[in-house]
């Protein structure tokens, strides 16, 4: 709660949380008439929940929390989040600002798909893609020299890198929320003389400036990341861009892979490993798509 707080916030949710009495966040202590509000959390029975960064006991689908007692006719506010690993290469953050009023159940809903408007940050664990597998998502994008390529959690930067040295792409872009990675890129790109050509940047994923200039999009992020992106991808991407996921693929049966190919090769281990990609192209607006073959 951030409105005329007084005492620690911490103090006061959990206080109040456990239905004991409390005067912390009451506005106006002079006067008399002061109610609790009420929170009403709908939120994945897997997350871990928040309320001003102070974690709540949390178990089910919905819960109801109540606050402090607050002051009548005015607005305060809290911030709560939901964390989240629905497997083991995906963490995922939403957070949400809630206002509640003395008297009033304020529900929030944590639940749904993501809001681009105020987007979930969503971690994928960084692992590579085997250079022959990148080379044949290139050769299914039929990436060439009038391409622009582009990575979006571009890693050390192999895909960029072989579609723009290998297939001659004109231009490459690799996009990671990881500095670390974006430096490891750089320095890849300039061993293998390409660094003039491509440019690797710390950037959101849900905000890249340039979007509209990949005619090739090459992609290795988790399921969520990928229904998370479609939106994006179908409001921004030009009709005709050609796109190859490894693995992951987003669920919507309205635009399903027009093709998924499967092969063997060896992994990032050397080992003998399946692999299976899956490809579109962005349709014109309000085409329908064909529904998935297998190559």
């Amino acid at each position: 709660m951030r409105t005329m707080r007084t005492g620690a916030v911490a103090a006061a949710l959990l206080v109040a949380l456990a239905l004991t009495t409390s005067a912390i966040g009451q506005e106006g202590k002079d006067k008399p008439e002061a109610k609790p509000g009420k929170l009403l959390v709908k939120a994945p029975d897997d997350c871990e929940l928040y309320i001003d960064e102070e974690k709540m006991n949390w178990a089910g689908t919905e819960k109801t929390f109540t606050t402090p007692p607050l002051a009548v006719g005015k607005k305060y506010y809290y911030m709560v989040k939901s964390f989240r690993e629905p497997n083991n290469y995906t963490k995922i953050t939403r957070v949400r600002k809630v206002y509640v009023r003395a008297g009033e159940t304020t529900v929030i809903d944590l639940t749904g798909p993501n809001d681009l408007k105020q987007p979930d940050e969503i971690k994928i664990r960084y692992v590579p893609t085997p250079d022959s597998v990148v080379e044949k998502m290139l050769e299914i994008a039929k990436c060439g020299k009038e391409d622009v390529v582009m990575d979006i959690g571009c890693g050390d930067g192999r895909m960029v890198i072989i579609g723009v040295k290998k297939f001659g792409a004109k231009k490459g872009i690799g996009i990671d929320i990881d500095p670390v990675r974006i430096k490891e890129s750089k320095e890849n790109a300039k061993k293998e003389g390409v660094e003039t050509k491509i440019d690797f940047r710390v950037e959101d994923a849900f905000k890249i400036k340039d979007l509209e200039d990949a005619s090739v999009l090459v992609l290795y992020l988790g399921d969520d990341m990928m229904n998370a992106l479609k939106p994006i991808f179908l409001k921004r991407l030009k009709p005709g861009t050609r796109i190859v996921s490894h693995r992951f693929k987003w669920d919507d049966p309205q635009w399903a892979p027009e093709k998924t190919h499967k092969m063997t090769a060896k992994n990032i281990w050397g080992d003998d490993d399946d692999f299976e990609l899956h490809s579109w192209v962005v349709p014109e607006k309000g085409k329908k798509t064909d529904k998935a073959k297998e190559n």
